[in-house]
């Protein structure tokens, strides 16, 4: 070896790396930090202990480690794996892969005019469809949508979307990048949220946030806790608006429309009759029942069954007979007997 070069066994563990960010088998960013520190420059007398320490077995255990570490719990075998390191209208570098839904998934993605303007964060949420949907016309159109209602409703408790674009055949909308965790994760995770002073701050904010889109006749059709969002700033945010609306179009027994979760879905809905706001309030009676208990009302049977069955929601300690009344109207299985939207559900519903 000449003086100078580098040594050989940290060549390999570069050219490991290399293949690591070639087959997106890290967040982008991660991966180049990782191989600056590896390529970087080093005093002579360093360099024979950087090529003892780093070698292309030890980086690819490293590799394995990191990548079992970033999947979040209960991730399938390969996730986050197709797309990392994808690049979208020569803007957005996927990063890492944040959600994944019936659809598609979301990643967190570095924005490079953002980088460029050197702001706080050069991070935003770009949602795209799993493979297996592009080119479907409808799931085309319920991504299009939720990016134009949610656009339309402008709310600090829904969450921000900035643009609806394609590229090529990947078609994706850029929403605003938020930090924390979905209300399932909330009470899987922190047995103590249900029933807290902060669980009844962001109900609070759900009821905020849905009343202003039922006062706009806008219906979000698939609420659920994993489309409820509570950030590390205690803020509550509603995604996926709208985009229910037009996969329901598929039929509720159509391989789009099992993207939905039945448990939260009204009886009337379920029976294929046409959507109303009370098919939210239906579901906003379950969630409340969640935030405050930590428990479905009906044990997540979907609503046909439970009214088979006769289930009647235990009422919920530490509130008002009349919120309690309230929210057994909500969950009625006669649509009818619902509060008519959000608004009077949030009227009806105060915390001392």
């Amino acid at each position: 070896m000449r003086s100078g070069e580098p040594p050989v066994r940290a060549d390999a563990a570069l050219a490991a790396l290399q293949r690591a960010i070639d087959g997106r088998l890290l967040p982008f960013r991660l991966a180049c930090l990782l191989y600056d520190a590896v390529a970087a420059p080093a005093p002579a007398a360093d360099r024979g202990a950087i090529a003892d320490r780093i070698g292309a077995a030890d980086l690819g255990r490293l590799i394995a480690r990191l990548r079992a570490q970033l999947s979040p719990p209960g991730a399938p075998a390969g996730w986050g794996e197709p797309r990392i390191g994808q690049v979208l209208r020569d803007r957005f570098v996927l990063d890492a892969e944040i959600g994944q839904g019936g659809m598609g998934a979301v990643y967190r993605a570095i924005d490079r005019r953002r980088q460029e303007l050197d702001t706080l964060s050069p991070f935003v949420a770009i949602k795209m469809l799993a493979p297996r949907w592009a080119g479907d016309r409808t799931a085309m159109r319920a991504l299009e949508a939720e990016a134009r209602h949610t656009q339309a409703l402008r709310h600090p408790n829904i969450v921000a979307v900035h643009d609806f674009d394609r590229d090529g055949a990947d078609a994706f909308i850029v929403m605003e990048n938020l930090v924390g965790h979905a209300l399932d994760v909330m009470l899987d995770r922190y047995p103590g949220f249900a029933g807290s002073a902060l669980a009844r701050a962001t109900l609070t904010q759900l009821l905020d946030g849905l009343a202003a889109a039922h006062a706009r006749g806008v219906i979000h059709a698939d609420l659920k806790p994993s489309n409820l969002f509570i950030c590390t700033d205690g803020d509550l945010k509603i995604l996926d608006f709208g985009i229910a609306a037009i996969l329901w179009e598929g039929g509720a027994d159509s391989a789009i429309g099992r993207a939905i979760t039945p448990a939260y879905v009204s009886p009337e809905r379920l029976s294929g009759q046409p959507q109303t706001l009370r098919d939210d309030v239906y579901a906003l009676g379950c969630l409340i029942h969640l935030f405050l208990t930590g428990r479905h009302p009906f044990a997540r049977l979907d609503a046909r069954e439970a009214r088979r069955r006769g289930c009647v929601p235990m009422p919920i300690t530490g509130v008002s007979d009349a919120i309690n009344a309230l929210v057994a109207r909500a969950l009625s299985f006669d649509p009818a007997a619902r509060p008519i939207n959000a608004c009077e559900v949030q009227a009806g519903i105060r915390f001392p």
